[in-house]
């Protein structure tokens, strides 16, 4: 793939990194309905602060420090009943404070450079700073394209090189990022010490992130590009302090070859000899132990067999499945069993591996290929719909592909089934803990029936009354400042929206095909 069909963010300008940040999309990373629209929103928080320090905005200097649900937050299932991410949509003015801040001229050679030391050691390749896409694709699909060819594709490659691979990854890494840490990144831990209250780049923004969470230095939000670039300067300077170790070792001829791939919080470490990537991931574990960091030993993996391993199982073992369903002699997909019995094999495959990207890859075939090509009612429509919301109900990932499938099937029914139908999807889930993200999808099914139904989550009150109660708290702000939340709201959108959810909504790849 060429390289001109996506650039680093540490490669733009601090003018175009700004415009970057303030994307929608980036602002924004969780997958919602598509009236939920956020551009208005980040220019009228951009117009407010014009340039303004947040402390001139604010009724007192501990005003937003003091206020506790500054951010609005979703928690979503990482993947058992009970494990939760909590993702946050910040509040618009405090991630617009924040972008400024950092891509301000100085401030953002200050970071750039930075990251030239960090990635001084060819032998450590980050693969994770966030990217924009050049070609029309979407940022978020030529993100996932970069981890397939330098993760995955890779690893493969690699094979040919070594014999050894362990892999890893931090546990809980954003919630576990210790804001003092940034400074330490940017500037050194040396200097940070020695300038605890010098307004150097990394203070500012420890400060700011501490101020929009209580005063919580433990931590950083999650859900948004911005906070995945943060992430990365801490890992970055992990990187550089692991580097530092390892060329002393090897100097000493205590460490032979080796190559170590990181994507985010994500490690790969290669070498011929075992004790070397068992020596690696001593000295991983004390470097990220200085930064209040550790690894996850239930992801930690020892492989001789890099190739195998370069594949995750549910890949391997969806792509042989989805071979079996249709007639191979065919040119068109042509399949040997119907859509119920395709639906039992997916949810095979997500009792087998919940929450993996092939459960989304299976959906997304299963609609492309079956359901949006529908022309009428199946016979067993009760039973298929039964079965989505099973694999919906234990994937959280696959939500939005699940709610597009229903969607379809929703359009041979009578109104009056369609609504005692959504009436017991929402039953099932309300039994479980954490619903908003899950109520969000199940309004975008409901809303082009009855848009006055009732749910819990706020984003979804926003929906039913643009007058609710609001989504973030802005009582820190000044009271000659009006902050209005409607406008994230698309009502056009709304109006003329299909009881369908199209493919263009919900696939990444939409432009592919």
């Amino acid at each position: 793939m060429s390289k001109n069909k996506r650039k680093k963010i540490t490669d733009m300008t601090s003018t175009d990194a700004r415009s970057f940040l303030l994307k929608s999309s980036n602002y924004v990373n969780i997958t919602l309905p598509q009236y939920f629209n956020f551009d208005s929103i980040i220019d009228y928080a951009s117009t407010i602060l014009n340039d303004k320090d947040l402390t001139e905005i604010s009724k007192t200097k501990k005003s937003l420090s003091n206020t506790e649900n500054v951010n609005y937050t979703i928690l979503v299932n990482k993947g058992s009943d009970y494990a939760w991410r909590p993702l946050q949509i910040l509040h618009p003015i405090v991630y617009v404070d924040l972008v400024n801040t950092i891509t301000e001229e100085q401030n953002w050679k200050k970071i750039c450079d930075r990251f030239k030391e960090f990635q001084q050691n060819p032998k450590i390749k980050c693969i994770s700073i966030p990217l924009e896409s050049l070609t029309n694709k979407n940022d978020t699909a030529e993100t996932i394209l970069n981890w397939w060819k330098n993760l995955e594709q890779a690893q493969i490659e690699l094979a040919i090189d070594f014999e050894y691979c362990i892999s890893t990854d931090i546990a809980d890494c954003y919630s576990s990022i210790y804001t003092h840490s940034i400074p330490w990144a940017i500037h050194t831990k040396e200097w940070a010490k020695k300038h605890r209250n010098n307004k150097g780049i990394g203070n500012k923004i420890d400060s700011k992130i501490s101020y929009i969470q209580h005063g919580q230095t433990n931590g950083i939000p999650q859900g948004n590009v911005l906070m995945d670039f943060i992430a990365e300067i801490v890992l970055g300077y992990v990187d550089l302090q692991l580097s530092n170790k390892l060329e002393k070792l090897t100097e000493e001829g205590e460490l032979n070859d080796y190559k170590i791939i990181r994507y985010r919080d994500d490690y790969r470490i290669f070498s011929n000899h075992k004790e070397d990537v068992e020596t690696i991931i001593k000295l991983l574990t004390t470097v990220l132990f200085d930064v209040n960091l550790n690894l996850n030993s239930s992801k930690t993996s020892l492989s001789t067999d890099i190739i195998q391993d370069a594949i995750k199982p549910d890949k391997t073992y969806w792509d042989m499945k989805f071979l079996s369903l249709y007639d191979t002699d065919s040119s068109k997909k042509i399949f040997k069993v119907g859509i119920q019995k395709h639906l039992l094999q997916i949810k095979i495959l997500s009792d087998k591996f919940p929450n993996s990207g092939s459960i989304k890859k299976a959906l997304t075939e299963l609609y492309k290929y079956r359901i949006s090509k529908l022309s009428n009612k199946p016979n067993d429509i009760h039973q298929i719909i039964s079965i989505v919301t099973h694999i919906m109900n234990k994937n959280p990932n696959s939500i939005e592909l699940c709610i597009a499938i229903l969607s379809k099937l929703f359009m041979f029914l009578p109104k009056e089934t369609v609504n005692d139908i959504i009436n017991s999807i929402l039953f099932k889930f309300q039994k479980m803990p954490n619903t908003d993200f899950i109520e969000i999808w199940l309004q975008r099914l409901s809303i082009v029936y009855k848009r006055e139904k009732e749910f819990n989550a706020k984003l979804c009150q926003k929906i039913k009354d643009k007058n609710s109660a609001n989504i973030w708290d802005s009582s820190w702000i000044s009271e000659n400042i009006n902050f209005d939340e409607s406008s994230i709201i698309d009502e056009e959108y709304i109006s003329t929206m299909h009881k369908e959810i199209l493919i263009s909504e919900i696939d990444l790849f939409f432009s592919e095909y």
